[in-house]
C-alpha cells in the first residue's frame, strides 16, 4: 500500500499542476502559473523517474500475489510431487508445464480440472498416473521478451540473457541476471527483485511455488530457456541467497 500511497501523491502534485498552471493562465495570475508549472514539472520527473517501480510494485503485489497463495493451496491439495517440466510453445503459442499429481483419488477437484487439451489447466491421465498441465506463471512475461530477442542474433545462451537481462533491467524487475550452461545443467542468477518482493517469504509461505512451479519471474526465465534450447526443461531446484536466487535447470534431450 506504501508504493499506491506514493503513486498516488505523484498524480496529485502533476494533477495540481496543471489545474494552477491553467487557472493562473486564464485569469493572468502568472505567479500562480509560475507555481503550477514548478509542480507539474515536479510531479512530471518524480514519475518519469519512479513511476515504473511503483507501477511494478502495486501491479506485482496486489494481482500476483493472490494468484500464488492459489496455486501454493492447489498444489498442496492435488499432492504435487516431484520436479515440473516445461515444453517449449507448439500450437497453442504457449509454453506448458507439466507436474505429476500424487493422489491416486478420483473425483473432487481433480474431476472439475479435466477438461479439453486446449484448456489453461487441467488433469490427464497418464502412464503411470495423472498429470497436471498448466500454462506457466511466466509464459506471457517469457514471450514478451522471446519475442524482442529472436530478432537479433545471438550464439549462445549466455548471450542471449545478457539481452534478457537489459530488458528485465529497463522494465524494473530485476538488477542482474546471468546464466551459466554447463552441458544439460543451466544456472541462472537474478538479483534485486522488486523492492516489497522478498523471496525467502515467499519460499516460507508458498513453498510448493518456488520448489516446483516457480514465481512469475524465474518462471519466465526457465520459459525463456526452454524457448531458445527448443527442448523441455526440467526444474531442478531454486537456492535463495540474500537477495540472490539460482534457479537450477536442465534440458532434456527428447527421443527421435
Amino acid at each position: 500500500m506504501n508504493a499506491l500511497r506514493q503513486f498516488v501523491e505523484v498524480i496529485l502534485i502533476a494533477a495540481s499542476g496543471t489545474a494552477i498552471t491553467i487557472w493562473g493562465t486564464v485569469f493572468k495570475q502568472y505567479d500562480y502559473s509560475t507555481i503550477g508549472v514548478l509542480l507539474l514539472t515536479v510531479g512530471a520527473v518524480l514519475f518519469i523517474v519512479r513511476g515504473p517501480r511503483y507501477l511494478n510494485d502495486v501491479v506485482y503485489g496486489d494481482s500476483i500475489m493472490p494468484c500464488l497463495r492459489t496455486m501454493n493451496d492447489l498444489l498442496k491439495d492435488l499432492k504435487v510431487k516431484g520436479k515440473s517440466l516445461i515444453l517449449p510453445p507448439q500450437e497453442t503459442g504457449k509454453f506448458e508445464q507439466l507436474l505429476v499429481v500424487g493422489t491416486n483419488e478420483g473425483g473432487g477437484m481433480e474431476d472439475a480440472l479435466r477438461g479439453k487439451s486446449e484448456d489453461s489447466i487441467l488433469i490427464q491421465d497418464a502412464e503411470g498416473g495423472r498429470i497436471l498441465r498448466l500454462v506457466p506463471l511466466g509464459n506471457d512475461l517469457g514471450m514478451k521478451i522471446a519475442s524482442q530477442v529472436t530478432e537479433e542474433k545471438h550464439q549462445s545462451l549466455a548471450q542471449v540473457f545478457q539481452r534478457v537481462e537489459d530488458i528485465l533491467i529497463d522494465m524494473g524487475t530485476l538488477s542482474s541476471l546471468e546464466a551459466i550452461q554447463d552441458g544439460p545443467i543451466v544456472n541462472i542468477m537474478a538479483e534485486g527483485f522488486p523492492s516489497h518482493f522478498s523471496c525467502k517469504d515467499l519460499n516460507a509461505k508458498y513453498p510448493h511455488i518456488c520448489s516446483q512451479l516457480l514465481c512469475p519471474i524465474c518462471s519466465a526465465l526457465a520459459c525463456l530457456v526452454c524457448y531458445f534450447a527448443q527442448r523441455p526443461v526440467a526444474v531442478e531446484g531454486v537456492a535463495i541467497d540474500g537477495k540472490k536466487v539460482k534457479a537450477s535447470l536442465r534440458i532434456l534431450e527428447v527421443a527421435r
